[in-house]
């Protein structure tokens, strides 16, 4: 449930307020879209897959002006048909296809853009809840920064509730753990 212009993110059970926290929406170009989909899993230390029109709108540029900048900030490239990892050198990053042709990923880590977790609930619009390694943004009182998903200040103690709302064990520990484990693992 989002509020305002200040994006709170709240968790409910019988009209009751069990979480409230702090949440960085999509900007008006990008914005949020509204749905009603189910949580199906949760995501700790995960990879990002960079959209293609993230690619085009935010880090072709950066890529162009230095091929460093991949390396940098965790990323690896990948051929969108196979899969298979590319040298950023031997790659015409000028080409108008280049974005039709390569994947970015970024790995777990200190910088990866969704922070430690993520919380899925699959929807045609690939939007997702997850975490930021960017914090300093949520002490704007406007917080409309995201490319559309939704980043949670504490996203350890949303998917703990989530994850305690179906099975009624205490998960704290669970998701701590997970995070703290730095490998990509999947929590169903």
């Amino acid at each position: 449930e989002m509020a305002g212009m200040g994006e709170e993110t709240r968790a409910i059970t019988d009209g009751q307020v069990d979480i409230e926290m702090r949440s960085i929406v999509g900007l008006p170009p990008r914005q949020t879209p509204l749905m009603d989909e189910q949580i199906e899993y949760i995501v700790a230390n995960p990879n990002w897959y960079v959209p293609t029109s993230i690619l085009v709108r935010d880090k072709l540029d950066h890529i162009r002006e230095d091929t460093a900048y991949l390396e940098e900030r965790g990323y690896k490239v990948l051929d969108r048909n196979t899969g298979q990892p590319l040298s950023a050198e031997t790659i015409d990053w000028t080409s108008d296809e280049v974005a039709a042709q390569v994947r970015l990923v970024q790995e777990p880590g200190a910088n990866n853009a969704l922070g430690e977790l993520k919380i899925m609930f699959p929807n045609r619009h690939a939007v997702y809840l997850h975490g930021t390694p960017g914090e300093t943004l949520f002490e704007r009182d406007q917080r409309a920064f995201s490319s559309g998903c939704i980043r949670l200040e504490d996203p350890q103690a949303m998917a703990a509730w989530v994850v305690e709302a179906v099975s009624g064990h205490d998960a704290e520990a669970l998701i701590a753990s997970a995070v703290q484990s730095g490998e990509n693992q999947r929590i169903d």
